[in-house]
């Protein structure tokens, strides 16, 4: 359905979604540019349609994040 979703597996490091915590077992829907965190590691999520704007990407100013594409 091109729908794609997150979920913490009750992590012991935490999960975030635009640095809101996930709950354990909880699953969110996330959307292109939505950063990532889990535990210490910070993510882009990008699908196909904007990876070739990476550059164009704003990073929050407390990390930098690592860009995938899906």
């Amino acid at each position: 359905d091109g729908r794609y979703y997150l979920s913490d597996l009750n992590s012991l490091n935490g999960t975030c979604i635009n640095g809101s915590p996930l709950e354990a077992n909880e699953t969110l829907e996330i959307s292109d540019g939505d950063i990532l965190s889990l535990a210490d590691t910070h993510l882009t999520f990008q699908t196909g349609k904007t990876a070739s704007s990476y550059a164009a990407l704003q990073k929050p100013p407390d990390f930098a994040p690592t860009a995938f594409m899906v």
